[in-house]
């Protein structure tokens, strides 16, 4: 199991979190996509952690998708 994140993500500050326990399944059945039209589009799987976070510069909202390293994809 992933241990918190740190208060910081990239350039986002960490506003909540989730650690997804084993027993929660991906279903596939609502793909999400991540990328842009111009540089491609790939399809997000299951993730073991979710981050909500809020950019720094912009104060924009964020949803991290994350490994249990707490690395990740904007979705």
């Amino acid at each position: 199991m992933s241990e918190k994140p740190p208060s910081v993500l990239g350039d986002a500050l960490v506003l909540a979190y989730a650690v997804l326990e084993a027993s929660v399944t991906y279903t596939g059945k609502r793909p999400l996509f991540v990328g842009t039209p111009a540089e491609g589009m790939k399809e997000l799987g299951p993730v073991p952690c979710l981050a909500i976070t809020e950019d720094l510069e912009t104060g924009k909202i964020l949803l991290l998708h994350c490994d249990q390293g707490w690395e990740g994809e904007v979705g």
